[in-house]
């Protein structure tokens, strides 16, 4: 994708997911705009798939783990209510398998390669870049959490959203980081952490709306 600036792209992704929320700020259009959730999800781990700069076979091994072993979990989540608390996914996210969209997979992936190429451009030790991909997975989810719930990607059991949501999201991710930097993975990545930066300014937003 090197014919295509990167600040093109990115301009492109901040139009879509400006459209996105002002869709989803109206009640009346919000409907609609939701059903393009598991779209414009996809299409954002297109473009930012299309911007890795190496796929060598420990890079495609490493996206199959993470891609696998979240939508999986995912699953073992949403049958036991062990790892992340009571949860059931609705209707927004798209089709599912076993309970679970597929396109959660996908998002897992997603969230962890932005957040292994934005720390791996930090220069840290590997246990400093584990502490701080993973904490920034849980800043994320922090924000995703409550629109999510308002949206129908899920809604939890109980009473809100358990703090062993927040632990699990930290430990597995900080695992899938760990998994990656000793397969000593390249995430070189021109559009990373602006998609990175739009997603978290997106659900920021839409935090203090719905």
């Amino acid at each position: 994708m090197k014919e295509i600036k990167p600040g093109y792209v990115i301009l492109f992704l901040i139009i879509i997911y400006s459209v996105g929320f002002i869709g989803l700020s109206m009640p009346e259009y919000r409907a609609i705009f939701q059903a393009f959730t598991f779209g414009s999800l996809l299409l954002s781990a297109i473009i930012l798939f299309l911007f890795h700069n190496t796929y060598k076979i420990n890079h495609i091994l490493a996206f199959l783990i993470v891609l696998a072993g979240g939508y999986l979990v995912e699953v073992a989540g949403v049958k036991t209510g062990i790892i992340f608390g009571s949860y059931h996914y609705g209707k927004a996210l798209g089709p599912k398998i076993m309970e679970t969209p597929l396109i959660i997979g996908i998002n897992w992936l997603m969230l962890i390669y932005m957040t292994y190429s934005i720390t791996g451009k930090m220069n840290l030790k590997p246990f400093a870049q584990v502490v701080m991909a993973a904490s920034m997975m849980v800043s994320y989810d922090l924000l995703l959490e409550p629109v999510a719930i308002q949206l129908d990607f899920w809604s939890w059991g109980g009473n809100g959203i358990p703090l062993q949501n927040y632990l699990a999201w930290w430990v597995i991710s900080a695992i899938f980081i760990a998994i990656w930097r000793g397969m000593n993975i390249r995430a070189s990545n021109s559009v990373a952490s602006g998609l990175f930066i739009i997603q978290f300014i997106f659900f920021l937003m839409l935090n203090l709306i719905l």
